[in-house]
């Protein structure tokens, strides 16, 4: 009976679209798992409200279709890549329809080229979605979103001065390895130099100072290391 009183924060988007690493930015305190889970995986952010990751395979999305969640929803949240071409699928717009809360969420925004951001903003407004552009990395437009997910409210524009404050006070992402033996050898030697780095203590800035770098290509391979199961956490950092 728990499971019916509770709400729920659905997020969907194609695999690599960074749902585990926003979940993890919006709600630090949360353990997040990094792997793909079908159908989903779900945490409890209180004792009224879930978030739950869906696997969006073609095969995880059909079934949930025809099978209710256990919960009510709450808000609907569809994660599109902003460092790719748009995808997404209709089958993830029809799994949060009846959430009264439904927004298309472009991840990744310090790699979105202006035509990516405008065909999200156009695909946003003929689903009648509302639109966020989020960075994860940089943790823009992070605390926007979670107060809409949380209160329904999105907050006033802040004035340009604070801008520069928001980037001084950005939040890098520390990756931290998985517990046992990783096989090196499948990786190419860029993979092995950053993997060489990730030591729990630096961050993706960091890593990419060292190696000479952008930090979005090293937050790319970061990525790539947590679909493989070759890290365990990304822990929020504050940079100094």
């Amino acid at each position: 009976m728990r499971f019916l009183q509770q709400k729920a924060v659905i997020i969907t988007g194609a695999k690599g679209s960074g749902k585990s690493t926003l979940i993890k930015t919006l709600f630090p305190d949360l353990d997040v798992d990094f792997s793909e889970v079908a159908p989903y995986k779900a945490y409890d952010l209180s004792e009224e409200l879930v978030v739950a990751e869906v696997c969006c395979t073609p095969e995880t999305l059909n079934k949930l279709l025809f099978k209710r969640f256990p919960w009510k929803l709450h808000a609907g949240l569809i994660l599109v890549d902003g460092s790719r071409d748009l995808r997404v699928d209709g089958r993830s717009a029809a799994l949060i329809s009846d959430a009264p809360l439904r927004a298309l969420v472009l991840t990744k925004a310090e790699d979105a080229v202006s035509s990516r951001v405008e065909a999200a903003k156009a695909l946003a407004t003929r689903l009648k979605f509302e639109y966020f552009s989020v960075s994860s990395f940089q943790n823009t437009g992070i605390n926007e979103l979670r107060e809409w997910v949380l209160t329904g409210r999105r907050p006033p524009p802040k004035p340009k001065i604070f801008e520069s404050i928001q980037l001084v006070l950005a939040i890098d992402l520390v990756p931290v390895l998985a517990a046992g033996q990783l096989d090196k050898e499948a990786l190419s030697e860029h993979e092995r130099n950053v993997l060489k780095l990730c030591d729990g203590k630096r961050g993706i800035v960091d890593i990419a100072k060292e190696l000479g770098l952008h930090p979005g290509r090293v937050r790319s391979v970061v990525d790539g290391f947590l679909v493989k199961g070759y890290l365990k956490d990304l822990r929020p950092k504050v940079i100094p």
